[in-house]
């Protein structure tokens, strides 16, 4: 018959039995994964010098040096690219102060780029823009292929 205390006893030696299995069970499988395998042919062909591959040459300490060199305790620094020109900024078209249309000319008061303003005509040209057309509040320039229209800023504190 099988008593309490037989029972107590038998679960006792199960337990510890059960851990210590657990505790070597990385140790075998460690163990078993560093045995060579069977089938290794350790055999020298007659032909080694030719069938080996060519061996690297070590790398020199020299390679090394900024490994050991490097202070741990500092962030790394990144590489430093060449200093760029800043992009050349595209250039402001001249602004409309006034324009003058009458029946037999027509002049528009316009300022450049340097802030100096101009009492210009037709086919006259400031900063390189052409004047090409005035209507009355607005001035049509040209650069190059490229054709736009130049409206004077409303008065402020005047709705329309």
């Amino acid at each position: 018959m099988v008593t309490a205390r037989k029972l107590r006893h038998l679960s006792r030696l199960l337990t510890g039995t059960a851990v210590a299995c657990l505790a070597v069970t990385p140790y075998l499988f460690w163990r078993v994964s560093r045995v060579p395998p069977l089938s290794v042919d350790a055999s020298v062909p007659a032909n080694a010098a030719v069938a080996m591959p060519a061996v690297p040459d070590a790398h020199d300490l020299a390679w090394y040096a900024p490994l050991w060199e490097r202070d741990l305790k500092q962030p790394p620094v990144p590489v430093v690219e060449e200093a760029k020109p800043a992009p050349a900024r595209a250039r402001s078209a001249p602004s409309v102060l006034a324009t003058f249309v009458h029946s037999d000319a027509s002049y528009a008061h316009l300022i450049g780029q340097a802030g100096k303003a101009e009492l210009l005509v037709v086919d006259d040209s400031l900063d390189g823009y052409r004047l090409v057309a005035i209507e009355p509040g607005r001035v049509q320039l040209e650069r190059g292929h490229e054709r736009f229209w130049i409206e004077m800023p409303k008065p402020r504190g005047v709705e329309p």
